[in-house]
This record gives structure tokens, sequence and C-alpha cells, in this order.
């Protein structure tokens, strides 16, 4: 999907600045977003954000599958201070 912007003034009637709207599939390049990662360990995001490394790739910040296994082991260490 395309959206456009108009723009309207005396000097640039009629433009149209494209929006890119559209978000690259993290499931192909093989990495994973702070939703995924909260998924996989149990951590709140807010906790993963601090914790955990990430890495900043053109799409945004995203994590790899080991800073993902990083998260997974913070929760069971987390987990077993508890008991």
């Amino acid at each position: 999907m395309r959206l456009g912007l108009m723009l309207v003034t005396d000097d640039a009637e009629g433009v149209v600045l494209p929006m890119h709207t559209s978000r690259r599939s993290t499931a192909a390049t093989n990495l994973f977003t702070v939703k995924d990662l909260a998924e996989a360990s149990g951590l709140p995001q807010p906790v993963i954000a601090q914790l955990v490394p990430r890495t900043d790739t053109a799409a945004g910040i995203l994590y790899t599958a080991a800073q993902r296994q990083y998260a997974v082991d913070i929760a069971v260490e987390l987990r077993s201070r508890r008991t």
C-alpha cells in the first residue's frame, strides 16, 4: 500500500510526496522484535530493552537469535533468584 501526502502551496501545486508505510518482514532475515523476545522469555518489554543487547538495522532496532536466547537465559536466572 502506498500513501501520499498532497502539498498545497502556491509554488508546488499538486506535488505528491510518497510515505512508505510498509515494514520489512523480520522472519526472512532471522531477526526478532522486542515483542518476540518478550513472548519467548516471559520478560516485560522494558526489561528486555534495558538488559538485552540489541542490533540496529535499517528496519529499526531488532534482536538476533543469540540475543533472543540471552533474554531467555536472563529470565531463567531472574526466576531462579526468586525461589
